[in-house]
């Protein structure tokens, strides 16, 4: 994604079933074994999914940030297991009941 204007650079979706079964006719069994699948696999989740973007996403907009110079190296961010700041990471005791 472009940080200037939200532009797409690059997109992939990549099936998890055999795209090979369809190149002649694909068989009534494994036709239906992939419409009922809860998976979905047959749908482009790159463009159909409604979910968050996942972390190849959070290091390409961290690194435009700091292409663009609105993130600094002194940024501070939360983790599950301590807080970074810049290089150094503070460990939390975010396991503990």
């Amino acid at each position: 994604m472009d940080p200037r204007n939200g532009e797409i650079l690059a997109m992939v979706s990549r099936p998890s079933f055999d795209p090979n079964e369809f190149a002649v006719r694909i068989n009534r069994a494994d036709w239906n074994q992939l419409i009922t699948d809860p998976d979905h696999p047959l749908m482009n989740k790159a463009i159909q999914a409604q979910s968050a973007p996942g972390s190849t996403f959070k290091i390409l907009m961290s690194v435009a940030g700091l292409q663009e110079g609105i993130a600094q190296t002194s940024t501070c961010s939360a983790m599950a297991d301590g807080v970074r700041t810049g290089t150094t990471i503070t460990a939390t005791n975010a396991t503990a009941p």
